[in-house]
């Protein structure tokens, strides 16, 4: 007997002692699991938030920069008011300028409260994130008119002040009055493409024909594509995609220029235009600074249609 309530009493203590190892081993479980879940839940909160950051900088820096070269100022002013706007504080935002006023860059950081990550003694992160944006000129353009400006009549401040692009007298050469043969030469053409500009993509370095003639008729037909707005734009104060506004190729000066010639691109503008005093002959209006779509470059000259890009 005395046997038997010995190995009772060594099975008994055997027993406790596992029920105090359980326990130990679910503590360090419910540890790990903790651990594993600050993570999984805080890293992925710390990478959502980044993204979120990145985002909004990205989106802060491609609005300033769409004030640049001409207003540095409110291009600055501009990034902090969209960044307010998506919820982050305007007044934590670094930003800086290029020297030549072409590339806006916007930096910004935010603290971040974790969640299961408590456990272990952390409290917050912190994520940051950075993006430039620059204005380029444009190296290639869709949908433009088949008019012509040379570089040399661009020189100097010609923005915002009535000119002539398409004359009722000859004014690249003789014969010439300021168009181009774009898809074809006839004057069922030519109107085409003033009233929705030609389907083809044109690019800096392409050479394109002059078109001699006056064209009297198919001109007017730019009066159609003015009647298609419908916000009574001005050349200070358009919607983006006014039909007043048309695009076309500078090209190359050439004192040489005569009858149909071709012409070499070296870049594309933007022109308002404005017939409320113009003969049938002929279109007037103002060469604009605006946005386009093509494709863009760092290098490219700047007539004033340029491109938004990030860059970093």
């Amino acid at each position: 007997m005395q046997k038997i309530k010995l190995l009772k009493n060594l099975l008994g203590n055997f027993l406790n002692n596992q029920n105090g190892l359980a326990a130990v081993m679910l503590c360090a479980g419910m540890a790990a699991l903790f651990g594993f879940a600050a993570l999984v839940t805080d890293i992925g909160l710390l990478a959502a938030k980044r993204q979120q950051l990145i985002n909004t900088m990205d989106a802060a820096a491609l609005a300033g920069a769409q004030e640049l070269p001409d207003n540095p100022a409110q291009a600055v002013q501009v990034a902090r008011d969209y960044a307010g706007k998506n919820g982050f504080a305007p007044d934590s935002l670094n930003i800086s300028i290029s020297g030549d006023n072409r590339t806006i860059s916007v930096a910004g950081r935010e603290v971040v409260n974790t969640i299961f990550a408590r456990v272990l003694g952390i409290y917050s992160k912190t994520v940051s994130a950075g993006s430039s944006a620059s204005v380029q000129g444009l190296t290639s353009c869709q949908g433009v008119a088949p008019l012509t400006i040379s570089d040399k009549e661009l020189e100097g401040d010609v923005f915002y002040t009535l000119k002539t692009l398409k004359y009722g007298d000859p004014s690249l050469g003789p014969g010439n009055f300021g168009a181009l043969s774009l898809g074809g030469k006839g004057a069922d053409t030519y109107r085409k493409n003033l009233i929705d500009g030609y389907s083809g993509i044109l690019r800096v370095g392409e050479t394109v024909e002059t078109k001699p003639g006056n064209m009297s008729g198919p001109t007017s037909g730019i009066d159609e594509r003015i009647a298609r707005c419908r916000e009574g734009c001005t050349f200070n104060r358009f919607t983006p995609g006014c039909p007043r506004i048309i695009i076309i190729p500078v090209h190359r000066y050439d004192p040489d220029l005569h009858g149909r010639d071709e012409v070499t691109i070296t870049g594309f503008a933007a022109f308002f235009v404005d017939r409320s005093n113009s003969a049938r002959d002929e279109i007037e209006g103002y060469f604009i600074k605006t946005a386009g779509e093509g494709e863009a470059g760092p290098s490219q000259p700047d007539y004033g249609l340029r491109a938004v890009r990030l860059t970093s």
